[in-house]
């Protein structure tokens, strides 16, 4: 990447945990991990979608998307369990994901 690539998503990546933040009520919890000296990760994790999904029906938004790690059987399960189906893989920042959708 050149460094305006660089820069645009790091912007993006920014903007998009803002818009996330925007909307944290007790429905998320902050998930924080020190993943060096000099960096750490820091997630938003939506533990209750149910207040997400109401307003994307009233936005006549139809159609879902999710993806989970591999690993994660937990949310494999309750994807499932939600009427998701398993429609593929995703590969993001170098690793693959297991991607669902759900028409609404």
């Amino acid at each position: 990447m050149d460094g305006n690539e660089t820069y645009s998503s790091l912007y993006l990546s920014i903007r998009h945990f803002l818009n996330m933040y925007d909307r944290l009520d007790d429905s998320y919890c902050i998930y924080s991990e020190q993943v060096s000296r000099e960096s750490f990760m820091l997630k938003l994790l939506c533990v209750n979608p149910a207040a997400n999904l109401s307003l994307c029906l009233e936005k006549g938004v139809r159609y879902m998307r999710a993806d989970t790690d591999y690993p994660n059987e937990r949310m494999q399960h309750v994807l499932k369990k939600n009427g998701f189906v398993l429609c593929g893989e995703i590969f993001y920042q170098g690793g693959g994901r297991l991607a669902y959708d759900k028409m609404l």
